[in-house]
Parts: structure tokens; C-alpha cells; sequence
């Protein structure tokens, strides 16, 4: 919709999204080199994003873990 002129709130409008949610986007995946966006290059850094994963407090944590179990094993 930007390559076809819409502007942001006409996008959001059409995507029933509020306005400072598609400028954000927008604004995040833009190419730095030429300013324009790039749906294929969003996905690909949004998927670089998801990837980078950490493990869950109770999973890093054993006793913490340990402590859960034994609250649930009571129920």
C-alpha cells in the first residue's frame, strides 16, 4: 500500500491497526541504504528477532523449578 501512495492512516484504517502501529513498523524496516520498505526484508529480520530466544525463568532456574512441581504435585 506505501508503493501504491496510501498514506499511514489510510493503511492502519484498512488493517484495522492504529496509525503509530504501521509508522513503527515502517519506520523499523526500512532499507538505510534507499528508505524504502521492504515487506520480504520485515519478514526476514522479524524471523532474526524470533530466533534469538532465551530460555524461561523456571527452566534456567532448578530450585525454582523444583519449588513449582511440588506446588502442582499438592493440587
Amino acid at each position: 500500500m506505501l508503493h501504491a501512495n496510501n498514506s499511514l492512516r489510510a493503511i492502519a484504517k484498512k488493517l484495522g491497526r492504529a496509525p503509530s502501529t504501521i509508522s513503527r513498523e515502517v519506520r523499523r524496516n526500512r532499507d538505510p541504504r534507499t528508505g524504502k520498505y521492504s515487506p520480504f526484508h520485515a519478514q526476514r529480520r522479524a524471523a532474526v528477532r524470533r530466533a534469538r530466544s532465551k530460555d524461561g525463568k523456571i527452566r534456567r532456574d532448578p530450585e525454582l523449578q523444583t519449588f513449582i512441581q511440588q506446588g502442582l504435585n499438592r493440587r
